[in-house]
Formats: C-alpha cells, structure tokens, sequence
C-alpha cells in the first residue's frame, strides 16, 4: 500500500473489508481536520438546525454539482473528503466517503451500501440511510434517490 498525505491506493488489497477500514480511516481522519471543519462551517452551518432529510439534500446536491466523476487510475485509489473538497474528482467509493463524512459533521448518522449485479460480486459504493423504517438509497452520482437498474443484490456496512 502507497500512502501520501492526500491518497490512499490500495490496489493491492483484495479484501473488501479492508478497503472499507481505510474509508472509516479516512473519515475519521477528515472529520477532525481543522481545514475540513473550516470548509463545512463557512458553507454548511445554516444546515445544522434543519432535519436529516434536508441535509441529506442539500450534501446530496453540493457533491452532485460540485465533484467529477472520474475513473481511478489504478484498480482502487481513495481520496480524503479533506482533500475532495478542493481536488473535485472522484469515482464513486470518494463520493460515498465524502457524503458519509460531511452528513457525519451535521450528526447524521449514514451507512455504505454496497451494490452488486451478481451475488456478492460488489461492483458499486454508495450510502442509505433509514427513514420511517425503509432504506433510502443515497448516490451523490445521480439527482434522484432511486436504486440503479441492473443492481440485484445490496448489503449495508
């Protein structure tokens, strides 16, 4: 594994769990970093009295409008939400991870869901979140909040 104060490749890891121990690494790491805080007080505060549906929205729509979607380079490359912010391009496990931090900053408390084609071939990375008792499946890469076609298979972590 190479690491550098801004990315984490993990190209070599075959393991999913692992991968998903860096994104919480990652997290965790973000969520006290004074220039992350900085970015989330000056453009998010106003969010903070309003209720979990609203701020998922309103993340949801600033990653939407805000970040690239774009390849990794390598098989996997994950990217600190502190670093995000500012770089704008990511795949879909950054997206999830920066969603999952920012709504983690406003007390919202957001899980990953994965997604496969094929049972327990996991081919995508998004967040849920539990309202009235059912799943609403959070993409910050799509404007809706509907589940992609083609995906049979889920499991939250």
């Amino acid at each position: 594994m190479t690491i550098t104060e801004n990315i984490i490749e993990v190209k070599e890891y075959k393991s999913l769990s692992k991968t998903i121990d860096i994104m919480r690494d990652l997290e965790n790491d973000s969520i006290i970093n004074p220039i992350f805080i900085n970015f989330m007080r000056s453009n998010f505060e106003y969010l903070k009295q309003q209720n979990d549906l609203n701020k998922i929205i309103e993340i949801k729509k600033w990653i939407n409008r805000n970040i690239n979607y774009k390849d990794d380079v390598y098989d996997e490359t994950l990217i600190s939400p502190k670093i995000l912010i500012y770089s704008k391009n990511g795949d879909c496990d950054d997206f999830a991870l920066l969603l999952k931090t920012m709504l983690n900053y406003l007390n919202v408390k957001v899980n990953y869901i994965l997604l496969a084609k094929e049972k327990n071939k996991y081919t995508h990375i998004a967040n849920s979140y539990i309202l009235n008792k059912k799943i609403l499946y959070i993409d910050a890469l799509i404007n809706n909040f509907d589940f992609p076609e083609g995906y049979k298979f889920y499991k939250i972590i």
